[in-house]
């Protein structure tokens, strides 16, 4: 019997893109992303007793299989999902999400033979299809390389591009160097590969060094880690060197970042300084004629400087010229997004995207050959459009997270400006605290009021990170509003500066019914907060809280308000079992009566 697939219309059912699985403790989530303009869907399939429970909220929709296993629900389901003919699905996730409730014990019993369950489902229905899933980005979290052994060999080799695997294992029995034996890449080749995991020893680097070695299949590997054998990592980059020489004009480069836990292995051209150089073609009269700075003034200010950037493309005198004219640009919004060793994407204000892509020695800008390194290139087209900038950039969106060589680079162009960039909403896509304070010291404070914090990609591995060194900048202590809800901050909430914020929307790993008293004490104190949304991960009750919480119900959503030193003014305070609490600053007449419980002052 199918459930959650009747839910779909039969547009639905044959545009999508993306299939999310994500098992916890007695509970299935899967979501279905589109092509087509349908917002996503999110299904749930939930073990009750002898009974599986089935739910999408947004469909407003609940049924309930009398004596029914809840993974051969959703087994049906997923069945009738991958038989619908879909010309290429964007993204597959496996997500095994490990409970802190249970014991190490229940974990064995109970998590990974119904997480081993979900795989071997998956594997039947894709052994059983014709031909191979047309999929262009795989996320899997795996315990053992049997679990990729069921999935990656039968996704389409020409369409895999990006494979992202987190090892959830505590221990060093899923190595790298596991992963990368495995058969489940036969037949691989220029796969882009992202590895989550705890422990990365020497052996796993020299196992992976030497797939780069012996076949093509990857293009470039990123490992985040947790530890590390230090002297073994030394040993390894010392001996051969980080440029390994490959096969024809291609190297092996290692690099290691130590204050993001991260290491790359990237194959990449040679550049030779004595590889042969495009001629440039001779200087024709029209060129001659604009070296007149006359002329190209006169030029610019007859087009109102709406096509400056074509004209800087046509020539290098051409170039010089009009960075000699010290316009402001005025520019209001900025966003760049580089995409791992290859690929930088910009867009200012509403122009037409750039993109910056390396190819060879030389890079293209657009459908532009220019002799090269793409950042390098990418970054001196930066500084010339920001020389003049003097108004206030309205919004800048960066996402550096895959690309941390041209984060280096962005951050050394900010530290050497004359001036801190005035920026007013600061927009960051990251993995790590590193990438904020890489960014963040070099934008004016006084200008900043806001700031939001996003994880790169989807949340596929619950992406956690402290902000306790951000929170000692001076732009912290600037910012009015702070948005953090797509990844998961473990820094306690009292070691959180906030006098400072109006509103925030913050994730947090746990909250406590202490820090609520404390939250409400902040705001009963301050003149600035007005709103502040802490959605939680893990919520610890104490009875001594409970008093303070007059008819607190973890399973319940509840509102409480509180008299303000401010008469026509009220503290609300609502608790919903969705995992969030808001405190927000209302007016006393918006209130209606019997509308909340009462709470101290």
């Amino acid at each position: 019997m199918v459930f959650g697939f009747e839910l779909l219309t039969r547009r639905q059912k044959f545009s999508i893109r993306r299939i999310s699985i994500i098992y916890e403790t007695r509970k299935i989530l899967l979501y279905l992303g589109f092509c087509c303009l349908s917002d996503p869907i999110e299904i749930e399939y939930q073990q009750n007793e002898f009974d599986t429970i089935v739910v999408c909220k947004r469909k407003k929709f609940r049924n309930q299989a009398k004596n029914q296993d809840f993974v051969a629900v959703f087994h049906e389901d997923l069945k009738a999902i991958l038989a619908c003919e879909n010309a290429e699905m964007r993204e597959l996730h496996l997500g095994l999400q490990e409970s802190e409730d249970q014991e190490q014990s229940q974990k064995e019993q109970v998590l990974f033979p119904i997480g081993q369950r979900i795989f071997e489902y998956l594997s039947n229905e894709l052994v059983s299809r014709n031909d191979k899933v047309k999929i262009k980005n795989a996320s899997l979290e795996i315990t053992d390389s049997n679990q990729l052994m069921s999935v990656l060999p039968y996704l389409d080799s020409e369409t895999l591009k990006n494979v992202e695997l987190a090892l959830r294992r505590n221990d060093d029995a899923v190595d790298i160097d596991n992963v990368v034996k495995s058969d489940a890449f036969n037949g691989k080749t220029g796969l882009e590969m992202y590895v989550a995991l705890n422990i990365i020893t020497r052996k796993g680097l020299e196992t992976l060094r030497e797939a780069f070695t012996s076949t093509p299949t990857f293009k470039t590997v990123s490992i985040c880690y947790e530890q590390i054998d230090h002297e073994g990592l030394h040993i390894f980059l010392q001996n051969p060197n980080r440029l390994l020489q490959l096969d024809g004009q291609e190297v092996l480069k290692i690099t290691h970042c130590q204050q993001s836990n991260r290491i790359w292995f990237s194959r990449i051209l040679n550049e030779s300084p004595n590889q042969n150089r495009k001629e440039k073609t001779p200087q024709n009269l029209l060129s001659e004629m604009f070296e007149n700075p006359v002329i190209l003034k006169t030029i610019l200010k007859y087009v109102g400087c709406v096509d400056m950037q074509a004209l800087r493309k046509v020539s290098s005198k051409i170039r010089r010229e009009i960075i000699s004219i010290r316009q402001d640009p005025r520019i209001q919004r900025i966003n760049i997004s580089a995409h791992g060793n290859e690929l930088i994407l910009v867009t200012y204000d509403d122009s037409p995207q750039i993109s910056y892509e390396s190819s060879e020695d030389e890079c293209y800008v657009g459908s532009n050959h220019v002799p090269g390194n793409f950042r390098e290139i990418f970054m001196n087209d930066f500084k010339t459009m920001l020389q003049n900038q003097e108004m206030i950039v309205k919004v800048v969106h960066l996402n550096f997270s895959k690309d941390l060589l041209c984060l280096e680079l962005f951050r050394d162009h900010l530290r050497s400006r004359n001036q801190l960039l005035k920026v007013e909403r600061l927009e960051l896509e990251i993995l790590s605290q590193f990438e904020i304070t890489s960014i963040l010291p070099f934008i004016d404070s006084s200008t900043l009021k806001s700031m939001e914090l996003r994880c790169s990609g989807p949340t596929r591995f619950d992406i956690l990170i402290a902000i306790d060194d951000v929170t000692e900048l001076d732009q912290w202590t600037s910012l009015q509003s702070f948005v953090a809800n797509s990844l998961v901050i473990y820094t306690p909430i009292r070691e959180i500066y906030i006098d400072n914020l109006e509103n925030a929307d913050i994730l947090l790993d746990t909250i406590r019914m202490d820090d609520l008293l404390y939250l409400k004490e902040k705001f009963l104190h301050s003149n600035n907060l007005i709103r502040f949304k802490i959605g939680f991960k893990h919520f610890s009750i104490s009875d001594n809280g409970n008093q303070q919480w007059p008819g607190f119900d973890q399973h319940h959503p509840n509102a409480w308000l509180c008299p303000t030193p401010a008469p026509d003014q009220v503290l609300s305070v609502f608790y919903s079992p969705s995992k969030f609490v808001i405190f927000s600053r209302v007016d006393q007449s918006s209130i209606p009566e019997n509308g909340a419980l009462e709470l101290g002052a």
